[in-house]
């Protein structure tokens, strides 16, 4: 049976037989014993362990990897990884002030710690100026064009999704970022030549 405050009847009585009850009394006036006091210290403790998991645990809930190995169409092998941690705001920083891909309003749930691409064994230089700014990466698709190789990655979801495109050539890296839902237009175009990559990794 329940009574007011929901607490059950049956748990209304001493702990064993003959001991004095607890000097407590709930909101509602209703006597509490020991073996109620117990029952609620007990379930708190429990609320706040699975709580204070969730928080350490969260930096690893929200991370994300994209990895991807294939063959181009002229047989070299490739593969592709993208890392993702979760993003800390700096102290007095803007949410949502244009300056990340993945987003629409707020703050990013991650960013981009990590981008690496070899092509048969050999690591393409990516500075970080070109991809710290991407978020909720989706997936990354590696193809052959005439001046090279070509990643693209997708991400975000509806208003918030973008398109970056990776393109490595001889003597510079183009990324060409578009809009998931108006991809006719280029919203950004950054190019950074090989002689000036190192200042930025």
């Amino acid at each position: 049976m329940l009574l007011q405050d929901g607490v059950p009847d049956e748990i209304r009585v001493a702990p064993r037989a003959g001991a004095a009850p607890c000097p407590v009394h709930n909101a509602s006036g209703w006597f509490v014993s020991c073996a109620t006091v117990r029952l609620r210290s007990t379930g708190w403790m429990y609320s706040m362990a699975w709580l204070l998991a969730i928080l350490f645990l969260t930096p690893s809930l929200v991370s994300a990897d994209v990895s991807k190995e294939g063959e181009l169409s002229d047989g070299k092998l490739y593969s592709v990884e993208i890392r993702e941690s979760r993003y800390l705001p700096s102290t007095g920083e803007s949410p949502d002030d244009g300056g990340r891909w993945g987003i629409d309003g707020g703050f990013p749930r991650t960013s981009t710690s990590s981008f690496r691409v070899t092509i048969d064994g050999n690591e393409l230089s990516v500075p970080r100026k070109l991809f710290a700014d991407l978020s909720s990466v989706v997936e990354a698709i590696v193809s052959l064009a005439e001046d090279g190789v070509r990643v693209t990655v997708r991400g975000g979801d509806g208003s918030g999704s973008y398109e970056a495109t990776f393109a490595f050539r001889e003597d510079a890296i183009e990324r060409i970022v578009k809009s998931g839902e108006a991809p006719e237009s280029i919203w950004e175009r950054t190019t950074i030549h090989y002689a000036l990559a190192r200042h930025f990794d």
